[in-house]
């Protein structure tokens, strides 16, 4: 089951990437700015674990904000998303 599970999300990565994270209304309009709110606008000094990082969106968010972090997942191919997404701001 778990393979299965990682196998559809190494599918997903390509799209999570280039469509749910920047063209999803329910993320880009709601649940990302509630969340958003949600977590403090500086963590200098913070180290970040982000489980189940998907494409690293968030992680992207930890990184601006001032953050060490740590971003993981069980997909290999959402991990390398959020590295990309990661390696862009540099």
């Amino acid at each position: 089951m778990k393979d299965k599970i990682k196998d559809s999300y190494n599918q997903l990565a390509n799209d999570y990437a280039n469509r749910v994270d920047v063209r999803s209304y329910y993320n880009t309009d709601y649940e990302r700015p509630a969340m958003l709110k949600e977590i403090p606008a500086s963590l200098n000094g913070y180290h970040v674990l982000d489980a189940g990082c998907a494409a690293g969106w968030y992680t992207e968010q930890f990184i601006q904000r001032g953050a060490t972090v740590t971003a993981t997942d069980l997909s290999p191919e959402m991990v390398e998303a959020a590295k990309k997404k990661s390696k862009k701001r540099g």
